[in-house]
């Protein structure tokens, strides 16, 4: 709202109107509940953003994809994939119950999605320090998918946990106007 000027005539590419503005806000400020308490870090504006295939991540993999992830896969129990709608799913269903859906877990699916695709201590890499190894994190400031905010935030935590400098064998990068490395790798992680 601060920073990019706001249209008083027709658009002519240096300006957002008012409604622009407030339709892309929510799509920066990271995930939210109903209520509207944050679930995932927010996404910084970035020169890449007007990359290719950013406004596929944007709004079209949503419906396309990450609908059928979390309803069919990560989701417990599954919705009914024969008569799953995606695009019902993401624009109509609760975005309260999705999430609570990835934690959950039952008689049928022990564990949750949350608990065997997240790591018990992310910012445990006590292990490889000890052995001398080295972790270089690169991650595109443009990313559309995950935030660099949210590699920063794990980064600072690798850093807390080494009493604030965890320099000697970790090292993060932000690459600004980068989307990725490459088009399957959103986010490179190399330990050495």
């Amino acid at each position: 709202m601060r920073d990019v000027p706001t249209c008083k005539g027709e658009r002519d590419g240096s300006c957002l109107t008012e409604a622009q503005k407030q339709a892309i806000e929510p799509i920066f400020s990271g995930a939210t509940t109903s209520d509207s308490k944050p679930f995932y870090a927010s996404f910084p504006f970035d020169a890449g953003l007007t990359g290719p295939g950013v406004a596929n991540w944007e709004f079209v993999a949503p419906i396309k994809l990450d609908s059928g992830a979390v309803g069919l896969i990560w989701g417990v129990p599954p919705q009914n994939p024969e008569k799953f709608d995606g695009t019902d799913f993401v624009l109509n269903g609760s975005i309260d119950a999705m999430l609570a859906s990835v934690y959950a877990k039952n008689g049928k699916f022990t564990e949750s999605a949350m608990k065997f695709m997240t790591p018990p201590n992310a910012t445990d890499m006590s292990r490889v320090k000890a052995r001398g190894g080295k972790i270089l994190v690169y991650h595109g400031v443009s990313d559309p998918i995950f935030s660099v905010n949210d590699t920063e935030a794990w980064y600072n935590g690798v850093q807390k946990a080494n009493d604030g400098n965890a320099s000697d064998f970790a090292r993060f990068f932000r690459i600004p106007g980068r989307i990725s490395f490459s088009n399957s790798t959103m986010r490179l992680l190399q330990c050495y």
